[in-house]
């Protein structure tokens, strides 16, 4: 069997389909015929020579789907609770369920966003921005 591209716009995709953190930035093809090793057991293999295709997708971070879900939500919540000091200090039940209520919020916000990134086993910065 001997694969190719298609002549004219091998690769395809939906523009109203979107991805909100990213941009594509461009679509390269290329391909990549050669010898391969195939397995046919868990303990024989052979050796064939195989037509392949590459298609390369270039993406962009949108930083503003972080802006918007991240950073300034937290740098709202952190203002919020700079209020605490112009409460008055003999109000110390309003001054500590407003700090509480802001520790909470953020450890909600961060936890949030983590579960929405896929896991994957080193820190990202996102982890240390929300400690």
């Amino acid at each position: 069997m001997n694969v190719t591209w298609f002549p004219n716009d091998p690769i395809r995709f939906n523009p109203e389909i979107d991805l909100p953190e990213y941009h594509i930035r461009a679509l390269d093809k290329d391909y990549c015929n050669g010898v391969f090793l195939y397995t046919l057991t868990h303990n024989s293999s052979r050796v064939g020579e195989f037509s392949c295709l590459l298609g390369m997708l270039k993406l962009k971070r949108a930083i503003g789907f972080h802006l918007v879900q991240s950073y300034i939500p937290t740098a709202l919540i952190v203002a919020i609770s700079w209020v605490s000091f112009w409460i008055d200090r003999r109000a110390v039940p309003a001054r500590v369920s407003l700090s509480f209520t802001t520790l909470l919020t953020l450890s909600t916000q961060g936890n949030g966003i983590r579960y929405a990134l896929p896991a994957v086993s080193y820190a990202k910065a996102i982890d240390y921005f929300y400690g």
